[in-house]
């Protein structure tokens, strides 16, 4: 099941430039039934980037410094551009690596609303941030299983 949060490992990853290779990637939201799954691939190359733990902005970037999260390096979360896929689940290149704490994966998603809200699509702000209504339906039809 696609959940908001889980990190994939996905193998030859290809980048908007046409480059590709093995990459962890984070899911930004919980798609429903004919949503797109959105994602932001994860590098532990610095490059430029500062080493500030959290949300850096000018960067468009959320710093997971080693072992904070799963990651065993210090690691950037890339929070532009966000890529869109459709069949995450049948690729046979992404498989579940784990899974980032809700309060790490809400940061991740506040910060890149916050830096790069002026370029994300109508579209994919709903998805990131569905209706509170819609949350609570979907968490009440995910634990109605357990009902007896």
């Amino acid at each position: 099941m696609r959940v908001r949060g889980a990190i994939y490992h996905f193998k030859n990853f290809t980048f908007l430039d046409g480059t590709s290779s093995d990459k962890f990637i984070i899911l930004l939201n919980t798609p429903e039934k004919n949503d797109p799954c959105l994602f932001v691939p994860v590098t532990s190359k610095q490059w430029n980037k500062p080493k500030t733990e959290g949300c850096i902005s000018l960067h468009r970037v959320f710093f997971l410094p080693a072992g904070t999260a799963f990651f065993r390096l210090d690691s950037w979360v890339e929070l532009y551009p966000v890529y869109e896929i459709e069949s995450i689940d049948s690729n046979p290149n992404a498989t579940i690596a784990n899974q980032l704490k809700t309060a790490v994966i809400d940061e991740i998603v506040n910060c890149l609303l916050s830096c790069a809200g002026y370029d994300i699509s109508g579209r994919h702000k709903k998805l990131l941030n569905p209706p509170l209504t819609a949350s609570i339906q979907s968490l009440a039809d995910k634990f109605k299983k357990f009902r007896c």
